[in-house]
Formats: C-alpha cells, structure tokens, sequence
C-alpha cells in the first residue's frame, strides 16, 4: 500500500468555474459597478458584472466581469499572473494562489443590478470544473476520489474522478472539498492533510456576453453606451474532455466529449424514476406510481417509497352487477374484494316451469330438477307436464305415427312397404321399408346374386350382403390380364427387392406396395404387388411402357420410380432402397400416444427416443414430438440416445434425429427417474442430431466419441448440465480422435463449460507440447523448426477438420478455472467462426496446443471470474491459444473487449497471425504473445486495432516478449496512454495513439434475450449490438487504411480495407 504521505501530494486541488453569467431575466438596465462583500464574509466572493457599465472589471472582453474580496485563500494581486491583465487566457479568467490555507475551498457568487442587490438563481447558473493537480509519479492508480459540492458527494477512481464539473444555481456561500481514500482501506483523508508548497489552486470565470442594452437606457442617464466588444474568434472544438459537457443534470445522464462535440450520456434509472432534485432514482414521485391494481388497497407514494394499505370495509370494488343472487362487490377491510352472493340454495326465478324452481348457486339463478319424466312431457304454455302437440311425441322412428291425444303420446306402428331408412336403389340393392310392427328393414338381393360390372380381369361379380362383390381373376399366376381384349396373356415379370439403408436389410415392418403405371393412361394403376420380406413380383403386359414405383406409410424410395419402355422380357434386380421416417410422441401431441411397440409411423409413434434410433438404417429420419423425453433409467450411464457405429449413416445417406420442425422437445436428465450422466452419446458417423433442448444431465447434454466422424450438431440450447462439479468439459463436446464434427446455431448457458473438442486421453505439456519437446510422447529432443511444417499434430489423440460456428456460450461458471466459453485442446485444422462468449468464468475461447486453427469473426466480451471462487481462479481473457503451445493458428476480423484479463493472449503459440482484430478496454491487453521458439518463421500483426487495454495495468494494445520473432508488423492502431508495449515498431503505416473513433464504443451490449428468440435470431441480437458499437465513424483515420490480405481482405468496401474486425460503408 502507498504511505499516506504519497497521498497528500493529490490533496490540492485546482476549482476551475465556467458559466453562463449573462443578464439573467427580468433584470433592468446595465449591471452595475462591483459592490463589497457582505460584512465579515470568510470566503472569497466572486461578483460577475456587465461590459456596458464600462467597468474595467473585464479582463478578456468577453462580457464577463470578475472580482474577488481580499480574503486569505486567494490573493487578487496574482490573478492570471498579473493584476487585471486583459490579455488573460482567451475565453477564461483564472485565479490562482501559492498556497492552500484553507479547506475546504469557500466562495461567494453574486451578480449586483442596478438596485445593488445580489442574486444568482436559476439558468445559466455557475459552472465549476475542480481538478486534481501535482505530482502523480508515485500515486496509487486504485485511489477512490470523492468531490464535495455544496454536500453533495461524487465518488469514483482516480481514472474518471480526477476531475469534476458542478453548477451552481443560487447566490450565497459554496463549498468544494476534496476527500481521498484507498478501496482497501476505510480511511478517508481530506484536503486539509495535504500538502501546499508549490501546488495550485485555481478559479477560472467565463462566458457569453450579455445582451446589449437598450439605447439611451441604464444607470447611465443618457450618456452614450460604450461602443460594442469586437466579433467573437472563430468557434474551436465544442469540447476537449467529458468535462467540458457536464450540463449538471442528472436525469439525462452524464455527457461525453467525442471528437470534439459533446454526445449524450446514458440515462441512469431506467426502470425507476429519476429524481433531478437528490440526483437519485426513486420507486416513486406520485401516488399514481404505486398502482398495485388491487381496488381494495390505497396506492401511497411516500418518501420515495411505495406502500399498500387497505381500503375500509364496504368499499365499491370488482363486480358492480346486481342481480337475483348478486349484490355488488365490496372491500373487507382486509386489502381483498370480496363477491356479495345470495346464500346458496335461496329460491329465485326465471319465470320458466319446465326446467324446475331455480335456486341461488354461486351468484346465479340455477336451473332445478324438471318437475315433468319422460320424452315430451312438459308443456311450458300450460306449466303442465304432457304433451300438447303431436310434434312433441317425436320417438326418432321412422316406422311409428306420433300422437298426442289427452296431453299424452301414442306411437302406432305405420303400415307395411312405408319408406324409411336408406333409399339407395342399386343392383344388389332396394330401398328400406317398414315392415308394418313398426321395425325399418333393409330389401338386398340375396347374396351370390349375378351383378356383372362389364370388367373381365376382376372376374365374375356377386351381390354381398347389399353389395356387389368383384370375383377371382380369371388369369393364372404368370398371365397378365389385358382388359381390352377380355383376354388371358402371356406377362412379364419384374422382380426386385426394397432395402433399408445399408443395402443388404430387406424393407418389412411397414406396408408397402408396387404399382405399375402405364405411359397412356398416367396416375392409372394396371398391376400391384405386395413385397413380402422386400421381395416383390410385378406381372406387366408384353410391350409395357411406363413406369413402377413403391409407395408407403411415412416412407421414401430411392430410386422414386423406375421407367420401362416396350418391355419383351422379364427383368430382376429392380431393386429400390427405403428410407423411414419415425416419430416419437410419448404425450400424443400429433394424436396419437406413443409406445415402443408401434412400427413407428405417425399413426403408431415410439415412446422413446432410443427406441426409433435402434430402428434407423442409412437415409433414415427420427422426428420427435413436443415433450419430456428421458433415458428412463438410474443408470448413470445410460443416455436418452445412443448412437452407436451400427447405427451411422453413409456419405448420401445420414441418419437425421430431429425435433418436429416448429418444435423444441426437451431432454432432462432427470426426468422419469433418470439420473443421466451424457444425456446423448454419438459413436456413429454421418449423423445429423438438431432442435432439441437438453439439461440437467450430471455432465455433458451431447458428446460426440471417436470414432465418429462426420457429425453434426444443431440447433441445440443445452443449459443447467453442470449437476457432478468435478466433471472438467464441455456441454456440447468432441472426445478423442473424431473428424469432420460440425456444431452450428447452438447455445450453451449455465454448464460446467460451453464447447470443447478434448484429446483422449488428457496429455500434460510434459506429455505433449505444441511444437513437440524433448520428453513428449515418442520425442526424444525438442522438433525443430524445419520440421514443423511437415508435424501434422498431436492426431493420434485429437480432433481435426471440425467447426464451431454461430454458437452461443455464456454464463458458464460451475468450475471457475475450466469454465470456458469455447475449448479447442490439442485440436488440428480447426474452424472457430462467428461465435459468441460473454459472461464465462474462465477463458470465452480457450485453444491449448491448437495447431492450425482458424478463429474468425468471433466475439468475446465479459470474461468475468471473481478474483475468489469456489473451485478456482479462471482467467478471464476473450480469447487465450497456448499455455501448452501453439502453432500456425490464425486470428482474423475477431472482436474481444471488456474482458477481465486479456483481449486475445497467444501465450506461447509459435508463428501466431493476427489479421483485423479490435480489442478494447480488456483489463490486461489487448493482443499478447511470448512465443519463443520460432527463429526463421515468427508471428504477424496486421490491420488490428486496440483502444483503452491494460487501463489499470502497465500492459498495452500489442505486446509480445522481447525474444519473440516477429516477421510483420504493420498497418496496426493503438490508442491508450500505456506505452503500447509494441513487439516491433510500429511500422510505415502504422498509427500510434490514434483514437480509432468507434461509432458507439460506450454502448453496452444488452445480453437479455427477448423470450421466444430463435438460437439465430439471439446470434443476431447481440451481434448486431457489438458492431454498432464498433463500427468506424466516417471521420475514422482507419477507414481505407489497412492491408490488402488476400483470402483475408476479400469484398472490403473502398479503396483499401478498413483496420479493425469492421469493415465499415
């Protein structure tokens, strides 16, 4: 810790005051003379007058008049060095004194009017600016600094407190103290502990003239005004620092200096209400700000503070309805409206006989008990029960009369041959009569009655109990029957097999059909065959031309047809291939339930996931229903899915599991008694896995195992995979040596870790180091560098040629010192493109001993493990390749800012390359790198872009280690105030301490997503934040000013590339 001496040096301070002090409304005439302070005033008054009084009293003619009372603080002899010096310091007078005697800092402001009294309120006000000054070489960079105004304080670091503007709005007295204190130690010390000798204390007074008077008016009785202060100098910069745009108001936000012209602040209570009044943001202002929306209850607004109480007993609230069994609504006294009901079961009326004597229930007149039994038994005219006309003793018979004779019914039976029922007339069937004892009966022709339909090839037809029945067909087995000839022929045969996938599986457990179509009549089927175990025979006519094609239930064929022209002769291996499709719908969401017994159409579904999956064959599809799917089982290593080697799929034919489209059925690692440690485990390749939800499995939601290869992960959100802590690995992950894995449009939240591709089994650097070294597996000396291009990798125990790409990982936190974003380990020739990480406790993308990677197009922000954590300290940086080396791995158009360690850190990777990167305002740096084994070959830095890195530290935007070879270095821009710490010069076109003029580099990135979001649409939602953040100003020196990079660069706008990861319009 710094002594309390090193302390005091920042203990003096400079007041610096700016205003507005022209004629404020409502005064007459020119200002008057200056007038004394008040009697036995301490402080030091500062009196603005009037240019058109011709008082000397303006040093810089400006149209402001400053004097000061000969207190003790300031010394009116050495203001701006010399008394009364209108040459002064342009736009402003200053005050300055050789001592600090007294502290707080006091003064007066007033104006005098022609009446000789003083004001100063309202509008423009007096604007004070207070700066520290001094020496700060041996100062803490951690100090809190406090400024006092008038009471009022305004704390923060050093780095943004080390001055502060106040406005002052009324006459009196005023206030400024300076307090400062460590963040580690409560101790506060104030100004009147610092020391004087030669620092400063300054008040500087400006700004704009007051409106010239009227002619002939004032206290000058006639005399001629003084002729008019020459023209203004041409306007500067609106602004120089954030200072400069303090408007003193709270609610609006603190402003900021960009390029010269003050933008804005952000609003601070959002959501709350702000009160200008106490700078503060309150629950409330009025008591319409604490509707609760309960009538029972008064809505107060107190002290900022919102309260409840109830409404008195008997209140009118709810329901204002009377009716029979209704009162209004009323309070209870108790905050609760309360429904005035007529006692259940009091007699009320709704002047109706037939549906009973009504009685009160729940606040409605209920309907009794009809007071009349059986079928047209009560008349509402005669509040009688019987009927009162025939139509009233309708029975539903067509056989029976309905009567009504004496308020009774009489149904007698109608005469034999009356029609009724069906009154169809057709060969083997007559219309239905009664039969005369009340009964409906049906007339068919008696069954084996001749009802010839003038086809031959369906044989000779018969009436069946009403129907006429086609017969045999009249042509053996290896004849074809030609109709148009009536005639048996002489057919050909077409004989095939359907298969599954893999070529070799007949197609059964499904019904399928064969159907020959002929050329002259399309959509005409002329034969069928019914495949039994995938063997089928098809009969067609000599000479056939057209084509055949099988057709099933939720099924697809590939070929889809099979064409035939003249066909002479039979024909075998007219083989087809079958792919299924299966559904799972454990909850019947499509209709029907499913069981694992069913053959897996949507008709007759699967319960389970893995049921349908140990079904599949090459080419087929596994659709999953909305709901809650589960292994089912306390096994820890039992998954909801797995997909073993038998079960891949080919080159042309994946296998595809996937949730319904418009879908998100959820995997629970919970549920059903499951205790699920993977909740799916893919061994297989050629395998499309998309559109779930998975959680709560005790460590991974998917994992790909070598030997899988050719896989693809989509469209997952896995979250809340974190339930076994001392599991280290990702929620969607590779293991071990698999090839050509694709995980795209996923998000991983709330897990131990997000993404990882990890080798099997887990090397140490002493095992394996990127360039190998003495000791590894299978190296006895280190590899050298003529070697290097031709290592292809440690691929004996690691992934290679795989993608992540539009992916979210965040606020994976479980293990803080392995809780990446990303984890790439060992992985060779892999892509990291268009992703995301924020909010992760360790590392947003993580590469140990990645070789021949590609990171590009990623974002990395809020890498933010606290210093103390559970399990461990994580890093903290956006993006970190090495610790157990590295080797040609490029970084291009990557955006990694407000991380708690470093932007991007190389570590010690060999022969890094840095395309277009933008790192901003990381707490350690923004690209580092101490690779030291490259001698010939080395690393590249080219068109990145780093602003504000290293704020609390001595880092800088580009650093790497002294001994690191570096073989180009140029077209990049930096601008902090830390050195930089460049590994080379920064070369002919390079842009040192150049502000890059981000569009919006202040905004903050908003991370909540809006529910019913798509994974693309959340990639897009803060995507399209972080380049508007970053985007260049049209103004921007950087714009058309980076390196051409072929198959880097291509499609830049302009002449040239913008530097940085934006290209900008």
């Amino acid at each position: 810790m710094k002594s309390v001496q090193c302390l005091s040096r920042l203990l003096v301070a400079s007041i610096v005051v700016i205003g507005g002090l022209g004629c404020l409304a409502g005064c007459q005439g020119p200002q008057s003379t200056f007038a004394s302070p008040p009697e036995g005033d301490d402080s030091d008054t500062i009196i603005v007058g009037d240019e058109s009084t011709g008082d000397t009293g303006d040093l810089n003619d400006d149209g402001v008049t400053v004097a000061l009372d000969d207190d003790d603080l300031l010394d009116p002899a050495s203001f701006d060095g010399e008394p009364l010096d209108p040459a002064g310091v342009g736009d402003s007078d200053s005050i300055e004194s050789n001592a600090l005697t007294e502290c707080p800092f006091q003064f007066t402001a007033v104006r005098e009017n022609s009446a000789g009294s003083r004001s100063l309120t309202g509008a423009p006000g007096l604007r004070v600016t207070a700066s520290v000054i001094g020496d700060f070489a041996d100062v803490p960079t951690n100090l809190v600094m406090m400024w006092v105004f008038d009471g009022v304080a305004d704390e923060g670091p050093l780095a943004t407190h080390f001055e502060r503007a106040h406005v002052f709005n009324n006459s009196g007295t005023h206030t400024i103290e300076l307090r400062v204190r460590q963040p580690e130690n409560t101790q506060t010390f104030t100004c009147t502990e610092g020391e004087t000798g030669e620092d400063l204390i300054r008040v500087l007074i400006s700004g704009p003239p007051d409106a010239a008077p009227p002619s002939g008016g004032g206290g000058g009785g006639g005399t001629t005004p003084p002729p008019p202060p020459p023209p203004p100098p041409p306007p500067g910069p609106e602004c120089q620092t954030d200072n400069d745009c303090n408007d003193g108001l709270f609610c609006n936000g603190l402003e900021e200096c960009d390029s010269g012209q003050c933008v804005n602040g952000a609003v601070p209570c959002l959501g709350k209400i702000c009160v200008e009044a106490t700078d503060s943001c309150a629950g409330c202002l009025t008591n319409a700000n604490c509707n609760d929306g309960n009538s029972c209850t008064s809505d107060v607004c107190s002290g900022g503070a919102c309260s409840n109480p109830p409404r008195a007993t008997g209140t009118a609230c709810g329901d204002a309805t009377v009716a029979a069994c209704n009162a209004a609504d009323s309070c209870d006294g108790n905050g609760t409206c309360r429904a005035n009901w007529t006692l259940n079961g009091f007699p009320c009326s709704d002047s109706q006989f037939c549906n009973g004597v009504e009685r009160c229930q729940n606040g409605v007149c209920a309907a009794g008990a009809p007071p009349c039994v059986g079928p047209a038994a009560c008349n509402e005219f005669t509040d009688v029960c019987g009927c009162a006309l025939n139509s009233d003793c309708d029975d539903g018979n067509a056989c029976t009369n309905n009567l009504c004779i004496a308020n009774v019914c009489s149904h007698p039976a109608l005469p034999a041959g009356t029609g009724c029922g069906d009154t169809s007339n057709t060969t083997c069937d007559n219309p239905d009569s009664c039969d005369g004892a009340g009964n409906c009966e049906s007339n068919n022709e008696l069954d084996g009655t001749a009802c010839p339909d003038v086809l031959f090839c369906n044989g000779q037809e018969s009436c069946q109990s009403g129907l006429c029945a086609a017969g045999t067909s009249p042509c053996g087995a290896s004849q074809f029957c030609d109709e148009p000839t009536d005639a048996c022929i002489g057919a050909h045969t077409l004989l095939g097999v359907i298969f599954r996938g893999d070529g070799t599986t007949p197609a059964g457990g499904r019904p399928i059909v064969v159907e020959a179509f002929a050329a002259a009549a399309p959509g005409t089927v002329i034969a069928t065959a019914i495949p039994t175990n995938g063997a089928y025979m098809l009969m067609v006519p000599p000479g056939f031309t057209g084509t055949i094609a099988p057709r099933g239930d939720n099924a697809a064929f590939a070929p889809a047809s099979r064409a035939y022209l003249n066909v002479i002769t039979d024909a075998a291996n007219q083989n087809f291939t079958a792919a299924y499709t299966y559904y799972v719908d454990r909850d019947g969401v499509g209709g029907a339930i499913g069981s694992n017994g069913g053959n897996g159409t949507a008709a007759a579904p699967r319960a389970t996931i893995q049921s349908a999956a140990d079904s599949t064959y090459p080419g087929d599809t596994v659709i999953v229903r909305n709901g809650i799917y589960a292994s089912e089982s306390a096994s820890q290593s039992t998954a909801a899915l797995y997909m073993p080697t038998t079960r891949s799929g080919t080159a042309v034919r994946a296998v595809t599991v996937r949730g319904q489209t418009g879908e998100t059925p959820i995997i629970d690692g919970t549920a059903r008694g499951s205790d699920t440690r993977e909740a799916v485990i893919i061994e297989a390749s050629y395998v499309v896995f998309e559109n779930f939800e998975i959680r709560n499995a005790r460590r991974a939601a998917v994992v790909a195992v070598a030997p899988a290869s050719f896989v693809t992960i989509r469209l997952i959100e896995a979250h809340h995979n974190d339930r076994d802590n001392t599991f280290i690995g990702g929620a969607i992950k590779g293991d071990g040596t698999v090839r050509n894995i694709i995980i795209e449009d996923c998000v991983a939240h709330h897990n131990v870790a997000g993404y990882e591709f990890r080798e099997v089994p887990t090397r140490t650097s002493g095992e394996a180091h990127v360039p190998p070294i003495a000791g590894n597996d299978g190296f006895a000396a280190d590899l050298p560098e003529s070697q290097w291009n031709a290592w292809q990798g440690w691929t004996q125990y690691a992934s290679r040629y795989c993608t992540v790409r539009r992916c979210i990982a965040y606020d994976n936190r479980t293990i803080a010192e392995h809780s990446d974003g990303f984890k790439n380990r060992y992985g060779v020739e892999n892509t990291f493109e268009d992703n995301i990480a924020f909010g992760n406790s360790d590392d947003g993308i993580d590469g140990v001993g990645a070789t021949r990677c590609i990171y590009r197009r990623n974002i990395a922000f809020n890498q933010n493990t606290p210093l103390t954590a559970p399990n461990g300290d994580g890093d903290g940086n956006g993006i970190k390749i090495g610790v157990r080396g590295g080797l040609d791995n490029l970084f291009a158009y990557n955006i990694s800012f407000n991380n708690n360690r470093a932007g991007i850190d190389g570590a010690d990777t060999e022969r890094p390359i840095f395309y277009n990167n933008t790192v901003y305002d990381n707490e350690w740096f923004g690209i580092w790198l101490e690779g030291s084994r490259a001698t010939v070959g080395g690393a590249r830095f080219l068109n990145n872009v780093g602003k504000d890195n290293a704020q609390t530290g001595t880092q800088g935007d580009i650093g790497v280690l002294g001994n690191t070879n570096v073989i180009q270095f140029d077209y990049n821009c930096v601008f902090d105030d830390n050195g930089h710490n460049w590994g080379e010069g920064p070369g002919a076109n390079g842009l040192v301490s150049t502000n890059p003029l981000f569009n919006n580099e202040t905004l903050v990135v908003n991370t909540n997503f809006t529910a019913g979001l798509t994974i693309p649409q959340k990639v897009a939602f803060i995507r399209d934040q972080v380049l508007q953040k970053f985007a260049l100003k049209p103004a921007s020196p950087l714009i058309d000013a980076g390196a051409v990079i072929s198959g880097v660069t291509d499609g830049f706008l302009g002449a040239d590339p913008d530097m940085g990861a934006v290209e900008s319009d």
